[in-house]
């Protein structure tokens, strides 16, 4: 079948074939990357209040920023009260992201009346996750079983300002 085609039909088509190899290579190692970062769901709702004091987007945001510095993709979760714990109003994931480091897609806000512990605790299961958070969901420990192995839940707290915890 080769022999039939003219020589610059050929070239044209192997040029081709090398040009498509290469840019289907180069886009499957781009999503490959986004794709291994890793998942790690943040009690938002406790870890406002690491530091002490009154809830923080600042401090907030420090945890959140060493999580994507670290390699990883952080999911948020917020009680429905978390706009009038950090301003003066009800905040959606679309008024938060403008206070935090990460998208609106990345930032779940659960409905009035609805605990956010165990939405974020099956989000975390379901993904293989761990959460970042201070709390130990002692209240939640019968329906998930899972939060009694000591690596899914990772505690922190600031250190002379900076945010410390322990990711190994």
């Amino acid at each position: 079948v080769l022999d039939v085609l003219p020589s610059g039909m050929l070239a044209s088509f192997a040029g081709f074939a090398v040009l498509f190899l290469f840019v289907a290579n180069l886009l499957r190692r781009r999503f490959a990357a986004v794709r291994r970062k890793p998942v790690i769901v943040v009690d938002g709702s406790n870890v406002m209040y690491w530091g002490g004091g009154a809830p923080s987007a600042e401090r907030l945001s420090m945890v959140l920023d060493a999580l994507m510095d670290a390699g990883f993709a952080p999911e948020i979760w917020f009680d429905a009260n978390v706009g009038y714990k950090l301003g003066d109003e009800y905040a959606g994931p679309r008024q938060l992201e403008r206070i935090l480091p990460v998208p609106a897609s990345s930032i779940r806000v659960v409905d009035k009346g609805t605990p956010a512990d165990p939405e974020l605790i099956r989000s975390a299961i379901g993904q293989g996750s761990r959460i970042i958070t201070n709390d130990r969901y002692q209240d939640w420990r019968a329906d998930f079983p899972i939060l009694d192995d000591p690596r899914r839940l990772i505690s922190g707290r600031f250190r002379e300002g900076v945010p410390e915890f322990d990711l190994s």
